[in-house]
């Protein structure tokens, strides 16, 4: 894409390559110091509630291949995770749509920056891929979306994506689901969620579910375990949260953070019995 100088300066034109740490930076530079600094202190405060949190320490997590009950098990699991894909990348577009709620705040740039950060995430879920051979166009195909990708890879244990579409949820995982529905319209309490989810089960319990995918039979090297985004992933939803979060807010932020982890923890709960 031509970019011209009237819109860019050279300096800038200079990092735009480097799209995610642009936005992360844009983010930043629309909170004063003192109140990022503030917000990054209540961020760490969290940090130590999320990590006593009997979820984090959820005795299901520290079970192996050897002890997963049978593959029956392991089937109901992936399609309740089927579910749980869509529900994240609709999280990501219905926040991309309430972040104007910055605007009053924080103004017009809060919003941009922040949906641009989002973008790139959605990019990802949606199967957007940053190189291509084709000067001027994007590289992706909707195959490569999260969604469609764990269609690909439940197809070796055979789930097809008509099971996928008619899979009827536990109460338990409605529960799940409902942690970022009823956040929907709220862009604060959608971000925290987001980025909860971020932290806790694309970091912590990585290995447990590369574990339920051995004993299943799939292939890891491929296919929807062969996305690689934890951690920018996760970073990214933090900066927005640092960015949307006011000190009269964290103490519904940290109910709402103490809460959902025990949603995620009776969802465990069901999975050990």
């Amino acid at each position: 894409m031509k970019v011209h100088g009237s819109v860019l300066n050279r300096q800038m034109l200079m990092f735009i390559d480097d799209a995610r740490t642009n936005g992360r930076r844009a983010v930043q530079e629309t909170v004063a110091n003192a109140l990022w600094k503030r917000n990054e202190e209540f961020l760490s405060a969290l940090d130590d509630i999320i990590n006593k949190h009997r979820f984090l320490h959820h005795p299901i997590y520290q079970t192996k291949e050897s002890d997963f009950p049978n593959k029956e098990w392991a089937k109901r699991f992936y399609l309740g995770a089927g579910k749980l894909t869509e529900t994240i990348t609709n999280g990501v577009i219905h926040a991309l749509s309430t972040s104007i709620q910055l605007q009053s705040r924080l103004g017009t740039k809060a919003v941009y920056s922040a949906r641009f950060l989002l973008q790139i995430n959605l990019l990802d879920e949606l199967g957007f891929r940053p190189e291509s051979v084709k000067v001027g166009c994007y590289a992706g195909h909707p195959n490569l979306s999260h969604f469609m990708l764990l269609v690909e890879t439940l197809s070796q244990i055979g789930v097809s994506l008509q099971e996928l579409e008619a899979y009827q949820a536990t109460d338990e995982n409605r529960n799940f689901y409902r942690c970022f529905e009823n956040n929907y319209e709220d862009y604060t309490r959608l971000i925290c969620v987001l980025a909860l989810f971020d932290k806790v089960f694309l970091n912590t319990v990585a290995e447990w579910l590369l574990e339920v995918a051995n004993f299943s039979g799939i292939d890891v090297s491929q296919g929807y375990y062969s996305i690689n985004v934890g951690d920018d992933a996760a970073a990214d939803t933090w900066y927005l949260f640092q960015q949307a979060i006011i000190p009269e807010r964290y103490d519904e932020m940290r109910v709402l953070i103490e809460e959902t982890l025990e949603t995620w923890a009776v969802w465990s709960d069901c999975l050990l019995a």
